[in-house]
Parts: structure tokens; sequence; C-alpha cells
């Protein structure tokens, strides 16, 4: 309802009353402090004309009648005062329906939020003139060659510039919402386009501002380059701001002809300021970036005197010079040829580094001249890369004051020219060849492109695929390339920007055309479902390769190597582009391989489907039961076991697989172990569904069965987010919530207490798993009775300052989860993958006796690896599927424990899986937002305080159309004379951004084949002209079953480019991300939670969104058209992990995430690194108290050479080659691209990656990649300590022992080296598994 107000001072705003007024409503007499505080809405008359802030009058709406009436009695009897004076409220009428339903939903805000917010707008809505834009690089004109020299500070090279007094016009500003900095170039009186170059807030470095002879300057030090936008000053105006204002904006790669040849290399920026001596315009400048917030993020510095930067065009980037570059990089071998380019495009080296490097390593190439030289010298580049980047940025004196070899190098890096530093390396370079017998992983190449940049890394060990396998020996030919905004992001757009127009010319015409690196042409070829989330996909350069099939050598192109994936002519597939690209991926899934399989072993079987109708008694087509699952027999089942563990160190308590995710010809889904195959008279050994089918394939007499995933473990189960809120709104009470985020705090805090504790936290949170860590330490406990501290009852204190600081990296990062991600452990839960129940199948082939599971039944047995027995999971439970946005995403179900004895039970064997029932009128999985069980991973929660209290039915979204490559034409003439049957010309508007063509390809009509023939003779085109104007989407036939007028239904063969289209749609219009954060915020702002019709309405946007990859129709709307957050402000708990939550732009939670956000637990401080490299270390081997507790067990077998401590030189140059893959593996992944970013060994130890992220998907990308990474290089040190300590003999194990401690007690001694401290780990584990098989086989003596 609304009151009128009268009477108020007229100097007092909007905020000043709403805050009086909340003295009231939010008094107890209104409602109790455990309740949400009443919401309402100020809104002040204005009076422009008098000069003062309001005409004394104004309207308060509150959401209901009666607390309107409940106010007046009350302000009536106690009138609210201003300044003195009394104001009076009166009745006014209703307000819109939808602002009173907004009041009713939505929490009220803090109006001290919104008043600071306007405040900063109102200083900053000034502006400051620039004369001249510059860009350029920082660089340094010399390098000290005397010890007491001073380093000269940094020049600023001008490669392109433009004066903006004479003949146009630029401003600067601070744009205090976006967090940027803007300059506005052009003007509109006189220039058709304009331009905005902005700088990110987040982006900036430093900030330098001084005087050049009396002209100010700015000079931006910046991470990333800036984004740029043209506008188009005189396009046609509506006079609606909505409309006007929306997409006006096209992203571009440059401003000017000119600046485009620069922009991929030099972004850093200087501006010159129009010079007003009246004005300090610096400090001026200065004032608005303290306004915005900018200072306490970035470093501004006034430059005077010796600290000027000097500005002078040096031509670094001229087109000239960079085309003799690219021409000199092209001689070289093209690994070598890669590395060069990297230092170019990184932004490394600039051209006149690169013209001095590039003799030598021309020299040494010659050197070398053969293969083994090629990767030398390639390696050699590959780490000079990484030392750059540590050279540039302070991170790299953290590290060490040492080398690998003991001399002092690192400190004085930076005081050396780019040349210096070359040769420095290559005297201290220790050469590894790649881990050519590592399956799980190939050295890929990774290219990303930025709006203005390519950028290059690699190559790196990551995790293999069906093709690259098929063609080993040419994996230098396949690279992983990316597409991202210049912060590495996903692409995001204002509204006011043509995002898709960008998309399409910059993505669109790499994926189309393809792209020329280091000499070679690479074109696309496919992706994988996960890399397309990523917005990744994979690129080839053809070469010659002998082809298996018929033994000839031939010429491999992306067309070629995508035919030989499977069969599709002529199938439905090839109308429907983002599904035959889904059917492609499947090759390109990262799997492991596994055994091969006789085709007369493995059979289809039908699926088992419910049986339901609809209203008018037709049965429905709906998901099956066994909607992506098979089976295998046990046979088999350990013959891909015993494969799949061959060389690896960590199998001694796991738990054999009770199913698997696979890939097998066109096949994919999973398949469970059935014991009973194993009595199948005629060999059957696997058994697959039509459903797993995918597409066909030629098949051979073996063909591999390849491994995505074995499931020999069961999940933690954790909350998150979106299903807190959930089951917040379905009963689960915020108590419950609160109990468990204080166990999961109390524990991490507690890692420093025992062994126990620390091991436990680590392996729950899948921490330190690449090393070992959890392993090494509970064998030290259990055997060696080692403790971190000694409690002195007989326990050995082995805690150091590497541990103490691994564990708070560990800390750090499970606090961190908790209250950025509401990540809490459940009890008596798990995360298992899903099954079908093969018993109803068994029974309809005739077997008598058999236990089912019923409708609302599953099956869970779990066993941990190290438990001596299983444990059936009984009682009642709710089940899940991530991601749940729906109310009826959780549904209750009961978890039956162990099977009865006397009836054939198909799952009584299976272990850590989620048996589904295959009983119902609609599958389970489907329930659970639209999952299936073709590797589908589901949420047993039998935590009873988180069973929810309401049950909601499950979604039910009809299923999408896949959008299919058809038009509907116009018959325009028929019996044409130059046709013959079963032939046409079809002039069509194939794709959105395309102009018609005529078809020149086979295409589909009514399911029969005709062929276009392109464009028809001219003499028919005239004729017809006569008749008809619309030219699109016609057709000339010459079937007389079709007459003039008629619509034919035309479908046509996709090709590549249709491909390329929907790759380019796909990254215009991923918004999931989008529609689940919306969805969350909603929930959090409604009085009715995710049951708000808003919410409803995005659940329904999410299933389609999560389809899009598949079905190809995205969710056609953008960011403006969806439902809108009720309120400007986000919940305090959205504030995650930016850097700059400003307070203004966020309100208090009330519910469930936002009382955990603010636990006074979570609060960590400032945690300080714990400085483990010290100098003052003591690095005595002996003196550690693991090698005292060891030498016990390992003198019997080494003898006196245990207190050796010179390491062999095969040991010191292991030592050197891990240390610099190390140091290449912090700096590769770490968050930014940025000269000096890198992680800290311990990061790596731990496998994960502190530094904040705005994006949670581009830290757990950049987790999974480092984890794979390291894993190799500990796999590659672990084999060269012993090959295989499972099928090692007594003498080769006693040989591992010794290579084992040499490096142990080398990492010791250079304890306070980079890099050491995890080498002993590997090292320590090395020594502990060579004891424990010795000691197993009973050898005693190593014959010494």
């Amino acid at each position: 309802m609304n009151l009128g107000i009268k009477y108020l001072p007229y100097e007092v705003n909007e905020w000043t009353v709403t805050r009086k007024i909340a003295e009231v409503l939010h008094s107890e007499d209104f409602a109790p402090k455990t309740e949400r505080p009443i919401n309402f809405r100020v809104e002040l008359g204005s009076d422009q004309a008098s000069g003062v802030r309001n005409d004394g009058t104004g309207t308060l709406t509150v959401p209901t009648e009666k607390i309107a009436h409940k106010f007046l009695d009350y302000v009536n009897n106690d009138p609210i005062k201003i300044e003195k004076k009394k104001i009076k409220f009166f009745k006014r009428g209703q307000p819109s329906p939808w602002l009173a339903a907004t009041l009713q939903k939505t929490p009220y805000v803090n109006p001290d939020k919104e008043e600071e917010r306007q405040e900063k707008l109102a200083k900053l809505d000034s502006t400051l003139r620039v004369a001249i834009v510059q860009f350029g690089v920082f660089h340094r004109p010399k390098y000290p060659t005397r010890s007491e020299e001073a380093l000269s500070p940094r020049d600023f090279s001008i490669e392109w510039e433009r004066d903006y007094v004479k003949d146009s016009c630029a401003w600067i500003t601070v744009d205090y919402d976006h967090k940027l900095i803007r300059m506005t170039l052009g003007d509109e009186l006189t220039e058709k386009d304009g331009y905005d170059v902005c700088i990110n807030f987040s982006s900036l470095k430093v900030i330098g501002a001084g005087y050049d002879f009396g002209e100010p300057y700015i000079c931006f030090d910046t991470l990333t380059p800036p984004t740029m936008e043209k506008i188009d000053f005189h396009r046609p105006m509506t006079g609606e701001k909505k409309t006007d204002y929306r997409n006006f904006k096209q992203r571009v790669t440059s401003i000017h002809d000119g600046h485009e040849v620069v922009a991929p290399y030099a972004a850093q920026i200087r501006v010159v300021l129009f010079r007003d001596p009246t004005i300090d315009l610096l400090q001026n400048f200065i004032d608005m970036c303290g306004t915005a917030g900018l200072t306490s993020e970035t470093r501004i510095i006034r430059l005077n005197g010796p600290s000027q930067i000097v500005a002078i065009k040096q031509g670094f980037f001229s087109r000239k010079r960079l085309h003799n570059i690219q021409q000199a990089i092209k001689g070289f071998d093209w690994p070598v040829a890669f590395q060069l380019e990297l230092l170019l495009r990184n932004a490394l080296l600039h051209t006149g580094d690169l013209e001095q490097l590039l003799p030598h390593v021309s020299r040494l190439c010659k050197s070398r001249a053969n293969h083994a030289g090629t990767d030398f010298v390639s390696s050699l580049l590959r780490q000079y890369s990484e030392l750059l980047r540590r050279r540039d940025g302070e991170l790299f004196q953290t590290h060490s004051t040492k080398s690998s070899s003991g001399k002092k190098t690192e400190g004085s890096l930076q005081r050396r020219s780019p040349i210096e530093c070359f040769e420095l390396l290559l005297k201290e370079f220790e050469f590894s060849p790649a881990d050519s017998d590592w399956e799980e992983a190939s050295p890929c190449r990774h290219v990303m492109f930025t709006p203005t940049r390519m950028l290059l890394e690699g190559p790196y060990d990551t995790q293999s695929n069906r093709v690259i396998r098929d063609y080993k020996g040419y994996e230098d030919h396949f690279v992983r390339v990316e597409f991202r905004d210049e912060d590495c992001m996903h692409y995001r757009w204002d509204k006011e920007v043509d995002g898709a127009s960008f998309i399409q010319q910059r993505v669109g015409s790499i994926l189309k055309g393809g792209f020329t690196l280091a000499g070679r042409q690479f074109e696309f070829l496919a992706y994988s479902s996960s890399a397309l989330g990523e917005h990744a996909v994979w690129f080839m350069n053809p070469f010659k390769f002998r082809d298996p099939s018929d033994r000839i050598e031939k010429l491999f192109t992306s067309e070629l190597i995508r035919k030989k994936l499977g069969k599709f002519e002529g199938d439905q597939l090839m109308h429907q582009p983002s599904k035959y690209a889904a059917r492609l991926a499947q090759a390109f899934t990262a799997t492991r391989p596994s055994i091969q399989i006789r085709r007369s072993e493995w059979e289809e079987i039908p699926d088992l489907e419910p049986v339901a109708y609809d209203d008018s008694g037709h049965q429905k087509k709906l998901s099956p039961f066994t909607d992506g699952v098979g089976t295998i027999s046990k046979a088999l089942g350990d013959k891909i076991w015993a494969r799949l563990t061959k060389n690896r160190r960590d199998t001694e308590n796991a738990v054999q697989p009770s199913a698997y995710l696979i890939r097998f010809l066109g096949y994919k889904g999973v398949v469970g172990v059935d014991e009973q195959l194993d009595k199948n008279p005629n060999g059957i050994q696997m058994r697959l569904r039509p459903s797993m089918g995918k597409f066909k394939t030629d098949h051979r007499e073996y063909e591999p069965i390849e491994i995505a995933e074995s499931f020999e473990h069961p999940i933690s189960f954790y909350l998150n987010r979106p299903l807190v809120m959930l089951l917040e709104d379905v009963g689960v009470r915020i108590e419950s919530f609160v109990a468990l985020q204080d166990v999961a705090v109390a524990d991490a805090k507690t890692i420093d207490e025992s062994i126990a504790q620390f091991t436990d936290l680590m392996r729950t949170h899948n921490l330190g798993s690449t090393y070992r860590l959890s392993h090494i330490l509970k064998r030290l406990k259990e055997k060696y009775n080692m403790e971190l501290r000694s409690t002195g009852q007989s326990e050995i204190a082995m805690d150091n300052p590497f541990l103490r600081q691994v564990r708070q990296v560990a800390m750090t990062d499970i606090l961190r989860s908790i209250k950025h991600d509401a990540r809490l452990y459940v009890p008596e839960s798990h995360l298992l993958v899903g099954i079908a129940d093969e018993g109803p199948a068994y029974e309809a082939a005739g077997y008598k006796n058999v236990y089912t599971l019923g409708e609302t039944e599953i099956y869970a047995c779990i066993q941990k690896p190290g438990d001596p027995e299983p444990t059936w999971l009984e009682g009642n439970a709710s089940i899940s599927r991530s991601p749940v946005v729906h109310p009826g995403d959780v549904q209750r179900v009961r978890v039956i424990g162990k099977p009865p004895d006397d009836m054939l039970c198909l799952f009584r064997h299976m272990k850590n899986v989620v048996v589904l029932p295959s009983k119902g009128s609609r599958s389970l999985a489907s329930c659970l937002g639209g999952g299936d069980v073709d590797g589908d991973k589901f949420a047993v929660v039998c935590h009873k305080p988180l069973l929810p209290t309401s049950i909601e039915q499950p979604a039910s979204y009809d299923a999408g159309e896949t959008r299919t490559l058809k038009a509907t034409l116009t018959v325009i003439a028929h019996d044409v004379s130059t046709l013959e049957d079963h032939q046409i010309y079809a002039f069509v508007h194939k794709a959105i951004d395309e102009d018609p063509k005529w078809l020149e390809e086979d295409v589909t009509i009514a399911g029969r084949r005709f062929r276009a023939l392109g464009k028809p003779p001219p003499e028919v085109v005239d004729e017809v002209k006569k008749c008809y104007r619309g030219w699109v989407n016609v057709a000339f036939i010459s079937s007389k079953e079709y007459e003039i007028g008629d619509a034919l239904e035309l479908k046509w063969d996709l090709n590549m480019n249709d491909i390329c289209d929907f790759i380019v749609e796909y990254i215009n219009s991923d918004i999931l991300g989008l529609l689940s954060i919306r969805h969350l915020q909603i929930a959090d702002q409604s009085s009715e939670g995710i049951f708000d019709e808003d919410c409803l309405k995005l659940a329904e946007l999410c299933s389609q969104a999560v389809d899009y990859k598949k079905q190809g129709i995205p969710v056609n709307m953008g960011p403006d058209d969806l439902p809108k957050t009720l309120i400007r402000c986000k919940p305090d708990w959205a504030g995650a992990e930016e850097t700059s939550t400003r307070k203004s732009d966020y309100y208090e939670s009330s519910r469930a995430l936002g009382v955990l956000y603010r636990s006074e637990s979570l609060k960590l401080g400032d945690l300080k690194p714990i400085p483990y490299l010290d100098s003052q270390l003591n690095t005595q081997p002996f003196s550690n108290p693991i090698s005292q507790t060891l030498l016990e067990d390992v003198r019997p077998y080494l003898g006196d050479s245990v207190f050796s401590e010179t390491p062999s030189i095969e040991l010191s140059k292991m030592f050197r080659r891990y240390v610099n893959e190390l140091n290449y593996i912090c700096v590769t992944h770490s968050l930014s691209n940025t000269p000096g970013e890198a992680l800290d060994e311990t990061e790596v130890v731990a496998g994960t990656i502190s530094a904040k992220c705005t994006q949670k998907g581009l830290r757990k990308e950049r987790m999974y990649r480092m984890k794979l990474h390291a894993s190799g290089m500990v796999h590659q040190v672990q084999r060269a300590l012993i090959e295989d300590v499972e099928k090692a003999s007594d003498h080769e194990l006693v040989a591992g022992l010794e290579q084992g401690w040499g490096a142990w007690v080398l990492s010791l001694r250079r304890r306070n080296e980079f890099g050491a401290n995890s080498f002993g780990l590997v090292a320590l584990g090395t020594i502990l598994d060579c004891l424990k098989k010795l000691e197993s086989s009973g050898v005693s003596l190593a014959g010494r």
C-alpha cells in the first residue's frame, strides 16, 4: 500500500528518510528480530527548479495494507521527526501489483549502501581530456655491466600513437560500477566511428603518473591488454533507451589499421593529457582512482626525476621487422620454431631481443643436427621461457637464492640481459627426454586465442585419448586450442556490446580458415564434450602416415581422421551438427587403454524401458531404465583391472571396481560386472545396449575397450551452494548446515595435531595424491611410530617447515571451499556412479526367484581402500544428482541393505556403485535433473538431519528437439529440361550470418536423396524470375510428383563449417553458469525461495542449457531477457572470491548460505607463508629424524654406503631435471600468464592453487592440468629410481633402494633450495616401497 508523506525538510534525501522509517518498521512492535525485516520503499518528490533535494513530499510503499494501517496508528501516536519537524503520513492508494509483490518477496537493504554508491558516482562524474594515446611495451634499454652499477629504469617503446587534439578528441574517465578506466576516442561531430579503450581495475599492476617537459602523462602497466570497443556515432536512433543502447558497441581487436599490426604484441598504454596549467590533472586522476577504490589494489606512483619513464619510438613491431622474424623462425625445426614463437607471442622477448637470440639458437641446432638435438634445443627454449617469466617478477627471488647446482644466480637475474640469461641457462641445463611409455598422458602444445593475442604453452602432459594414441609419434601435429578473453576467462559481455558478431569474426574465422603457427598450417579437427564446455577444441596439421587399414602411406588430414572414426554417411547425424560433433567427441574423451575383445565375445541386448501412457491412452516414449549401461563378466573385469594397474604403486589396498565408464567403437556408457555372464555358454563377455550405441563403425576381429573412469573407491560427498539452497527450502533446518560446517572447520583447523588428522584431511579432500603424501606419512606412522610432534610416548617427531607450509596450503584450500562454495563434508553419505538393476532382464529371460529393487529402492555397498569388509547402506536416504535447480531434484528413497542370500541377486557383489531400480513408470535417474546411467554420479545421503521433510514432484520437461539442417522450400519450377530424376536446383538461406546460396551437394527430401547441382543455367533463372520475386528458399525440381507452389522440407548434409558455426554459437550462448547464479540469487532474495516462479522458469532453462552441447538449441534469451534479480544488491555470499568486494554492492543474506558465509570460524586473517627455504636450516642428512629412523632398516641392504653424502652424477642430473620441470609447472599452471606469477612448490605437492579467481572453472581446469603434469613428472622420477617395484627382482629392489636413498640424502643436503623437499618425497616413497617389498620377499642383505 502507498502512504503519502508531507512536511519533509527540503534538504533531506531519501536515504535519511528511509533510515528514520526503518527505526519504526524494524522495531519489535512490527516483527520479531528472528524474522526477516519488513521491506519498504521511499520515493521523494523532486523540485529541481528550486535547487533543493525534494519538494517536501514523498511516497512510502509497504508490502501490505495490514502493515500500512499499523504504521499509521504508530506514527499518529508517536510521530517521526526529521530535523525537529514532524512528518505527516496518509493513505495514497495502491502501488503496482509488481512493486507490492517485489517488496513482499525481497529483503530490506541498508540504505547506507546505496547512498555510498551514489556519492561515489557523483564524485566520478567528471572527465579528463586526452591529447595523445600511445600503445607500446616497457623494456629495459641497458643492463648493468658492473656489480656496483644500478639497474636502469624501464623505457616505454611507442609502437603506435595518435594525436587526439588536432583532428579528433579523447577523454578518460573512471567507471565505478564496471570497475574500469575508460578512454573514449573520437569526435561525434566529425567522425563516423569512435572507440572505447577500457582497462579493468583487476588487470592493473602499476600506474605511473608524471610530467614530460611539462606535459602530464600516465603509464598503465597492465597484466592483460585492454578491451577495445567500436561505437557507431551516427547509428539510427529510435528514442527508446533500451533499444538504442543495446548491442550498439562492437568488440574489436584494434582501433586503427596501423594499430592492428602491433596490437598482438604491444598492449601497454601511455596517455598524454591535454595540458591545463591551472589544474593539477595528475592529482585529479589519482583522486578519481582513490574514490573508485583503485588505490587499495594498485600502486599509483608519481614519477619524478630519475624515475621518469622515457618514451621513444623503437619500432620493435613494425610490419617489416615482424615479417623478417617470422621468416627466420620458419627456418627451424617445428618444435624449436614453436618455442621461438612462444617467446615472441607471450611478450617475453621483443623482436630486438629475438634478433640477438636467433644466431645462438641456430648455432646450437647445427651443433646437434639430429632429432635428439631438436628435442634438446626445444626443451632448452621451453625452460628459457619459464626463466624469463620468473625474471620479470619478484617471485623468482622468493623461491631461492641458488640454482639447483648451488651457484648464486637467480637473485641477480633481473640485472642480466635476455642473452646473458640464455647463456647462463645453457651452462646448467640438463636435458630430459619425454617419457614415451606413460599411457595415461601425452605431450601436448596449447594455443590460446584472445581478442588480440595468440598465447602459447607447452608441450606438457595432457590426458591421452583414442585419436592421439592411434597416431603415436605424430603428437606434435595436434594442438589444443582455447578461445578466451584477454584475462584468460570465458567471454562475458555487457548489454551494450554486440558479442555475437565479434565471436563470429574472431573465433569463426580461425575455426573455418585455420591458422599458421611457426610455419605450419593447422586446421580444425574436433573437440571432446568436456573441452567444449571450456571453449577448447583440437586442431591438427596434416601429416603423412601409413594407414593401418591398407598399409599405404597417405596424407592424413582432419577430414580423413574424422571419416575413420565412424560410418556417418546417410545417417540422420549428417543433418545435425551438434549431435554429429558430440559423437566425434567420444573419440577425443580422455581415456586409458585397457584390453581388446573379440567380436564373438560381445553382443547387443535390448534396453529395459518403463511402460507409461498419456491421457489419451498412447504409450509415452520415456528414458530407459538402462539408458547408457551394459554389463561385463567378472573375468573380463579382472583383465581390465590388471591392465589398468600395471606400473601403479597405489594398488595395495585398492578395491577392484564393479563398474567402468568405457568408450568402445561407437558405444559409450557404463558397464557393470555381471557374474552370471561368466556362465554364458556362448562365451559372451560383454553386453551392450542400443542406448549406448551412438554411431556405427567398421568392426575388426579385435577392438580395444577404452576406460574413461574406473570406480574403485567411493567418493566422499560434499554439499554445495545450490544443494544447500534447495534443502533449506524443502525442510532442512539451518542449524543442520551450521553443525556440519562447525565440524568441517574444526577438522581443518586441527590439521597440525597429528599425522592421522593430517592424512585423513588430505585423503578426504583429495589433496597430495600426486606425491602419495598420505600413503608415505601413514607408513611412517604405522611402521616407525613417527608423529608430527612427540607426545612423550616414544613417538619420533618428524615435522618440518615444508610440511607445515603444505598443511597451511591445504587448510586454506579447505576453508576457502567451505566459505565460498559451502563445500561441507556430509557423513554417512557418498557420491556413487549409477547403474541399473539387471534383475528384470533376467526375469524376462525366464530366470526364477530373482531379487529386484522396488520403484523407490536403491542398493549401495561401500568399501574404501584398506577396509577389511564392505558396508551395506540401509534405511531412509535422499538421492540427487548435480546440478540441482528444481525442487524435485532431490528425492527420498530407501536403501535396502544386504540383499537376501536365498535369491538370485544380480548386484549382490557390487561395491562403490549405486544400483537404481528398473521398475516403475519412470526411471529414477531421469527424475533427478534429467539424469541417466551412462556415467552420471548420484549423491546418496543417509545423514538424517539433511533428509528433506517435504518431497516435491520431479521436473518433467518435454524432450527438446535436435537442431537439424533443414529448410522449407517453395517449388517455383518443375520438369526443368536440364534436370534429370532426383536432381534439384535449390536456393537456400542456410545460416543467419550467411547470404543465401545455390546448394551443390546431396540433399534429402521426404526421405529420398537428391543431388543439388548448384546454380542453374541463366536462361532457366531468367524465365522463372518473370513470375517469382522471392529468391530465398526456392527450388527447381524435376519430379512430376511436385507442383509449383508446393512446400518441400529439404535437409542438407553438414560440412565442417556447420560444426564451426555451432561452436561459435555455443561460445556466445553458453549461459549455464549465468542461469545457475541468477537462480541462486533470486532464491535468496525471494521469500518464496526456489519456489519463486522465476526460479522455476530458470530451472527449465538450465535443463535446456545442459542439453545444448548435444541438442544444438541454445537458450534463446539474452542476459537482459532472463528473469532479473529482484534488487540491485547481491547476497553477501555472492562476493565469493572477488578481490575488490564493495560493501555497497551486497546485502546480508538471512538464508543458510549467508549464515554459513559469515561464520566467525571461517575468518582466517592473514596467514603468512612459512619460510621452508631457509638458509639457516640444518642440511645435515643424518641428523634428520626420518633418516635416523630408516637407517636401521636400510643399512642391512646398503652397508656403510648409506653414509655417503656425495650424490652420483646421475642423481644430480635427475634432480636438476626435476627442478627445471617443477619450475615450469609452477609458472605454466598459475592462474595468470603474467611474468612473475608462479605457484609455490607446496601448492604442487598439495595439488591445489591458492590464488583468488573470479571464475572457479578456470582454477579447476588449471588444477587438473597441474596435477596431471606433476603426475607425469613424478612418474618419470619414480621410474628413474626403479622401473617397476611390483615386478622387480630382489637385486633390482636393492638397486632401487640405493637410488632412492641417494636421492633422499641429496634432497636433505639441498633442502633450502626450491624443489628439494618435494623431490625428497618422491625418493622417500621409493625407499618405503622397496623396503616393504624386500621385507615381504624375506630378503635381508644385498650381497654386500
